[in-house]
């Protein structure tokens, strides 16, 4: 038998002159785009497994020297399935060892890939030693920010090379709100983030023909699941997604010019507790017709108690609503006692004068599934009828988590659509509104079931000047 030979030319993979992949348009700007951290995907059916698979095998390649990488999912059983198999079918024989169990794809130049996967944020440490020269982590959105941080650090060398990261994803899952700032909108908050190093190359079963003609029933199977799946999957809609807990979530239909308060308005306060975690504190304002205003907001982390007691008494004076309050209802675990001061946090808002016009604070009603049943109630509309629950624009951090919370998932992976979202989120605002929500003294005549719909008589306001 004669030598064998390794080919990449133009992006193809070719072994002993067999083509196994020839990439589409939109992998190839992929494959040839010089940011450090690139992302294929949006919707479903682009090829992102496969630009994963042929760019780990093309850079385990590229240089006179092996380098050594690693491809990551959430669970064992996903990498093997997707990633493992199709690439130990995809390559020839004579070309790489793999030993099953470690993981390990060994090339015949030395190269090696690892096998990863991370279902925890705990599960990354045990990767705490490793040096990787490069890193593809597929469906990225089923990681969270610290998992994908933390394995970041890990890409390092003293090779003369630069490290890469790339992923594919589609929308979805409890990393969706730091992929979508990171990639999409590039507007991510933290010090070391800079958007050149960042770049989204969008795909879809439309940018595949080989999927489209090979199996035409799969795109029929996208156009029939519901709307919120639909622009998620099919259409790679980055503001619905699969998995959306609040799929009644309008921007349009939520989100209102902030405008004076009739004095006629009856206002209570929500508040979840925290210090390392935000404080959440939002004002609502029900209206004649029970329609529930998110009016005012107080979004704080790394503060105590009576610092944050304090600096809301203070602003709310300032604002002139500190004495229009009725009353204010807290996260019930603020009933809690201290254990040095015997004081509980209940007690300590009660001594700053948060009781109110009823006298006590009060506790919020922590059934979860209820509240949500209640608040996801409130958030419905239809075409011609406004939901029961909207929001100034005064009040960015309720704004922003909302939409961006999902449905919780077991470990198995199985999502649950009937009860919970996913607590490891960041669900501060939607807690105290779902408190505020709960006490409410009389719900509207026509609250009923979670799929209710309420029609109400639309109302004239005059806004003031907008923040936006």
């Amino acid at each position: 038998m004669g030598k064998h030979t390794i080919d990449f030319s133009d992006l193809n993979v070719r072994f002993d002159d067999k083509t196994l992949y020839k990439p589409l348009p939109h992998q190839v700007k992929f494959h040839t785009s010089p940011a450090k951290y690139r992302l294929l995907g949006g919707a479903v059916g682009g090829g992102k497994s496969a630009a994963i698979i042929a760019e780990a095998i093309m850079r385990s390649y590229k240089y006179e020297f092996p380098i050594t990488g690693a491809i990551f999912r959430k669970t064992y059983p996903e990498l093997e399935a997707t990633i493992i198999r199709r690439m130990l079918e995809m390559l020839p024989n004579w070309v790489y060892k793999y030993n099953q169990s470690s993981h390990l794809l060994k090339f015949n130049n030395g190269s090696i890939i690892e096998f990863c996967y991370a279902e925890s944020d705990a599960d990354v440490i045990k990767y705490q030693s490793r040096e990787w020269d490069w890193l593809g982590i597929d469906e990225l959105t089923h990681f969270t920010e610290y998992q994908f941080t933390y394995l970041g650090t890990r890409v390092r060398t003293t090779k003369p090379i630069k490290t890469k990261i790339f992923a594919g994803t589609n929308p979805g899952g409890v990393g969706h709100k730091f992929v979508k700032e990171r990639f999409i909108q590039k507007d991510c908050k933290m010090d070391s983030y800079s958007a050149k190093d960042y770049d989204f190359i969008p795909a879809g079963i439309f940018d595949n023909p080989y999927l489209l003609e090979n199996d035409p029933d799969y795109l029929k199977n996208l156009e029939m699941l519901p709307e919120e799946e639909r622009k998620a999957l099919l259409h790679g809609d980055w503001n619905v997604f699969e998995g959306m807990f609040f799929t009644e979530w309008s921007p349009t239909r939520h989100i209102v010019d902030d405008f004076d308060i009739p004095e006629s308005w009856q206002l209570i306060m929500g508040w979840d507790d925290g210090s390392t975690a935000p404080r959440s504190v939002h004002v609502y304002a029900i209206d004649n017709d029970q329609r529930v205003w998110c009016i005012w907001e107080y979004y704080k982390k790394d503060e105590n108690l009576e610092q944050a007691a304090h600096n809301i008494k203070e602003k709310l004076k300032k604002d002139g609503l500190w004495g229009r309050i009725y009353k204010l209802v807290v996260d019930p675990s603020m009933k809690r006692k201290n254990d040095q001061t015997g004081i509980s946090s209940k007690e300590m808002l009660e001594n700053m004068g948060f009781g109110f016009g009823v006298g006590e604070v009060v506790l919020g009603n922590n059934n979860r599934v209820e509240g949500w049943r209640v608040m996801k109630s409130y958030m419905s509309h239809k075409p011609y009828e406004e939901p029961m629950l909207k929001f100034f624009k005064s009040c960015p951090n309720m704004i922003r988590t909302i939409p961006e919370l999902i449905y919780h998932k077991s470990r198995s992976g199985a999502t649950s659509k009937r009860e919970d979202l996913d607590t490891t989120q960041e669900d501060h605002a939607a807690d105290d509104c779902r408190y505020a929500l709960m006490s409410l003294d009389r719900l509207p005549s026509r609250f009923g079931g979670s799929n209710t719909v309420f029609e109400v008589a639309k109302r004239e306001y005059k806004p003031k000047s907008s923040f936006y």
